[in-house]
């Protein structure tokens, strides 16, 4: 008897989060069934859902706790929203958890680590159609699977269609630690165009916290597709009018490029930090590997790198 075609769904409407709390685990929050687990379990949910509820509105469901592991906790959940269209972007919810954390007026008072946040959206990992045949053979299951759930069909003898599906897109608040005695390092200085206040020169406060947070965004976007590149960390915010000393960490000393081609990279990628023209400079630090170059070398590459920025302002 001929059954009817089953096609997996390409997307879902979730995102795993994954935070360290900077609390002491114990082993019985890796029973779901424990007090211990319901009880930090319902005091996550109830957080996230009063943050997510305040910022997406009728688009965001809920949360849902699915882990708690040791270091210090780290949690492992998923945001569910009402359908695929009400997805918002990972950087968005990642900056909106960044920003709660900084915030006296946002009502979070979960002790995140800040730079452990990772959001994951969750996309099908395969998709299979399935279309009816009648045999007396034995039957093979048919699998859909995606990061958030697995979803298997009814057996049926099938004719399938597999589709590979690129891997989930990642937003992460990179660590901000120093770099280590094995990672390799650019030094990175720019201005920003806007007023400068004196608790930007203070990196506990809240201001210095929140503007490193975005910066450091944009920053890693610019540099995502330099293939050995970690991480970017902001050192401090000084008067005139902002001016950002950041460290960019690769991955080891060897595989750091030259910091002409860094700085030509940072100065032609679009980006929505206000910066001012000209401020843009990356130098060789101790930590590269290498010897710091002249700067006639990187004034040989400024007519190229002015004349690849006037290309994408005509294309704007």
């Amino acid at each position: 008897m001929a059954s009817p075609a089953t096609e997996a769904p390409l997307t879902s409407p979730k995102l795993s989060l994954r935070f360290s709390l900077t609390s002491t685990f114990n082993s019985s929050l890796s029973n779901s069934s424990s007090p211990e687990f319901l009880a930090l379990a319902n005091h996550v949910t109830t957080q996230l859902d009063n943050l997510f509820k305040a910022q997406f509105g009728a688009r965001f469901n809920r949360t849902v706790v699915n882990s708690f592991r040791s270091g210090s906790i780290v949690v492992e959940s998923t945001l569910i929203f009402n359908n695929i269209s009400s997805v918002p972007d990972n950087s968005l919810v990642a900056q909106t958890l960044q920003t709660a954390i900084t915030s006296n007026t946002s009502g979070l008072t979960l002790p995140i680590n800040s730079s452990s946040i990772v959001v994951t959206r969750a996309t099908t990992m395969t998709s299979a159609t399935t279309s009816a045949a009648t045999t007396a053979a034995p039957t093979a299951a048919l699998t859909t699977t995606t990061l958030a759930d697995v979803t298997t069909t009814p057996p049926a003898v099938a004719k399938t269609t597999t589709t590979a599906v690129p891997a989930a897109a990642t937003t992460t608040v990179a660590p901000t630690g120093p770099p280590s005695s094995s990672e390799g390092t650019l030094l990175l200085r720019f201005s920003l165009n806007q007023m400068f206040t004196l608790d930007l020169a203070n990196p506990s406060s809240s201001a210095f916290k929140t503007l490193a947070g975005k910066v450091v965004l944009e920053v890693n976007k610019i540099f995502a597709r330099t293939p050995s590149f970690l991480r970017s960390i902001v050192n401090s915010f000084k008067n005139g009018s902002v001016v950002t000393n950041m460290t960019l960490v690769f991955r080891n000393k060897s595989s750091v490029p030259s910091a002409c081609s860094a700085q030509a990279t940072f100065t032609i990628s679009p980006t929505s930090l206000n910066i001012l023209p000209g401020s843009v400079n990356v130098e060789s630090s101790v930590n590269s590997g290498s010897a710091p170059r002249p700067t006639a070398f990187c004034l040989a590459f400024l007519p190229l790198t002015l004349a690849l920025l006037m290309v994408q302002l005509l294309a704007n």
